[in-house]
């Protein structure tokens, strides 16, 4: 291949462990990274300005004792809040992009189990009146399929940025 030829297969792809993404699959995943840091981020700030609202969010539950909801109510909030960080500014994706995956995990159980222990409880993931239901569930599974996305677009990427 000479230089011109291959300067211009460069323009199509990036570089990337394990061989070339077509483009189009990193602007899907720039797009979705920008977009889970976007929700994390309001998220977590929502929470983190209204402490003691999330607190009896998350006792609400009924899934852990006082003193446990109290360390998940100081806790997640703050890493929401960096995780977001993270995504948003292209600073250890892979690893955010697992704790995603994580979260949104947990998040479905627990809403799984409020759907079938039949509780009528707000959700508190935004702080709204929105009830725990299959709406909310689905939203979560949503935030799991994108983090799936994410963490297979970034395996064996160890970079800051994608």
């Amino acid at each position: 291949m000479d230089g011109t030829t291959e300067g211009a297969a460069r323009i199509g792809s990036i570089g990337f462990v394990g061989g070339k993404i077509p483009m189009s699959r990193s602007r899907v995943f720039g797009a979705l990274r920008m977009c889970l840091g976007a929700v994390f981020l309001f998220s977590g700030l929502v929470k983190l300005r209204l402490p003691y609202d999330f607190l009896a969010a998350v006792y609400d539950y009924r899934l852990f004792g006082a003193r446990f909801s109290l360390v998940i109510a100081i806790f997640l909030p703050l890493l929401e809040v960096v995780v977001a960080i993270c995504l948003l500014g292209g600073i250890f994706v892979p690893g955010a992009m697992r704790i995603v995956l994580c979260m949104s995990i947990v998040f479905s159980v627990v809403l799984g189990l409020t759907i079938y222990h039949q509780r009528s409880i707000v959700c508190g993931c935004f702080l709204t009146d929105d009830k725990v239901g299959y709406g909310t569930l689905g939203r979560s599974i949503a935030l799991f399929g994108a983090a799936v996305y994410g963490v297979w677009f970034t395996r064996g990427d160890h970079t800051a940025s994608s």
